[in-house]
């Protein structure tokens, strides 16, 4: 995993979109500056690179106040609630949830870690990122992870009666302070592995309702584990083909994304016997060929999709690819279309 670019689903951003329309503010404007322009709330399983989403939510916490995702999961009962529930339908207690989480979420983020700790009073969770997240991103992202932990504790108890300890990575000029108000746990500063500590009278409490044999959440058929070994090239052809939706990536848009100068994305590459302008040009051929077999729209509106300037470079570029015209593989593919 150490050549992978870091991503995550699209439905990691899912509460902030809700939060947004709440509020009455867009976050087209946010999306663009993190090079996101091409993600929507209409596919929370696009993987997107998580370094790019880090950007997006230190400019918005910037905007909208350092204690933004804190409140963002507070007032988002819905959507919250929405996504710890298939693990509370599936287990009994805190801790087998959990636990049920830990195993989903190399389907969910390539980079994201959750571990449980198994203690004589209590356990201890560590959240922490396998991937190299300045101080402030950081601070973020463990906000909305301990807003989310307590909410999860909060099932048992239908709102009252626990307290957790939690040890997080202060702001870089704000600390904690700002979060104590609307966190009912114990804040105290912490490091980069965000350490909870829950009794286990909490953690083994079973929830309300709790299932007799309850059914695991299936994973989607067809979503692919993040946590992979696919190396770089993997990653990299599909921030391609997500690029393409809004424009013709650069080399620096990817190395970006991957948290890298773009001299070291291009000796990675290297190493697993590619490099970019190879990877675009085989994500455009297999975007051309798909759209060929599947749509029969304009190949003017296929080709500008694809980033070319002109009918006549895509033109030239199938011919490569295939022996023939867009318009001669259609044919082959789609008999009886023109």
């Amino acid at each position: 995993m150490a050549n992978q670019i870091p991503g995550i689903r699209a439905a990691a951003l899912g509460p902030l979109f809700i939060w947004m329309q709440q509020n009455q503010r867009s976050l087209d404007a946010l999306l663009e500056q993190a090079d996101l322009g091409y993600v929507t709330a209409n596919d929370p399983l696009q993987v997107i690179p998580l370094h790019n989403l880090a950007g997006l939510l230190v400019n918005a916490a910037r905007e909208h106040g350092p204690d933004l995702l804190l409140r963002v999961a507070k007032e988002t009962p819905a959507l919250t609630d929405a996504m710890i529930g298939p693990f509370l339908a599936a287990e009994r207690t805190p801790r087998s949830a959990l636990a049920l989480v830990s195993n989903a979420l190399p389907y969910l983020s390539s980079h994201e870690h959750l571990a449980l700790e198994a203690g004589p009073a209590e356990v201890t969770i560590r959240h922490f990122w396998g991937t190299s997240l300045d101080t402030e991103v950081t601070h973020y992202l463990q906000q909305f992870t301990a807003a989310m932990l307590e909410l999860l504790i909060s099932k048992v108890s239908n709102g009252s009666g626990f307290r957790l300890r939690i040890a997080m990575l202060p702001h870089p000029t704000a600390g904690l302070d700002h979060l104590r108000d609307g966190m009912r746990s114990d804040l105290v500063p912490g490091n980069k592995i965000m350490m909870t500590s829950v009794a286990n009278a909490i953690v083994d409490a079973p929830f309300p309702n709790a299932p007799g044999n309850g059914s695991k959440p299936e994973i989607p058929p067809g979503l692919e584990c993040l946590r992979s070994a696919a190396g770089m090239t993997g990653t990299v052809r599909l921030l391609i083909r997500a690029f393409l939706e809004v424009g013709t990536p650069t080399s620096a848009q990817v190395a970006r994304a991957a948290g890298m100068s773009q001299r070291t994305f291009q000796r990675n590459l290297a190493r697993e016997g590619t490099n970019f302008t190879r990877l675009l040009d085989e994500v455009r051929r297999d975007a051309a060929l798909d759209w060929l077999e599947l749509d029969t729209g304009r190949l003017a509106d296929l080709s500008h999709a694809l980033g070319y300037a002109h009918p006549t470079a895509f033109t030239r570029a199938m011919h490569r690819w295939v022996g023939t015209t867009p318009r001669g593989q259609r044919r082959k593919m789609r008999p009886g279309t023109a």
